[in-house]
């Protein structure tokens, strides 16, 4: 995470401000924000840990509630009901399961990548004399996390 957080000084700490207010006026952060978010809470469904760094389910574990495990609730009692009394860590890799088995994951992905449609389609509106390059792929980084 450091390396991306050092990525994204460096490569924008250029911009003017005239640039930045007019990202600002839109929701372009609102929703590379919310992209990002929630590739994040997929992989902590479905990602491997030698690829994420981190043991699957510790949103599961640590009662963080997210869109997948939101979805999967409403969708499966057993989920709802380890959500509901708190997972031990012996619940964690059948619910997790269970949660990517009702299409709860593949909902969640699909809702990030609109989000990162949504703050590409703002940076067709920024009227500034700017290159968006450095922008756009900040939000391919971001629709695109497997780690």
């Amino acid at each position: 995470m450091t390396k991306r957080i050092d990525l994204f000084d460096s490569t924008y700490s250029h911009f003017t401000e005239q640039v930045l207010d007019a990202i600002r006026k839109e929701t372009f952060g609102e929703d590379i924000g919310l992209a990002f978010q929630l590739l994040d809470d997929v992989l902590d469904v479905s990602g491997p840990a030698e690829r994420t760094g981190k043991p699957r389910g510790t949103d599961l574990l640590d009662g963080t509630v997210t869109l997948p495990l939101i979805l999967a609730a409403g969708r499966d009692r057993e989920v709802r009901a380890v959500i509901g009394r708190g997972a031990a860590p012996a619940d964690v890799l059948p619910t997790l399961a269970r949660v990517v088995a009702t299409g709860a994951v593949a909902d969640a992905r699909t809702r990030a990548h609109r989000f990162a449609a949504d703050a590409a389609a703002e940076l067709d509106r920024v009227t500034a004399p700017v290159d968006t390059g450095a922008l756009r792929e900040a939000v391919r980084l971001a629709s695109d996390r497997s780690a």
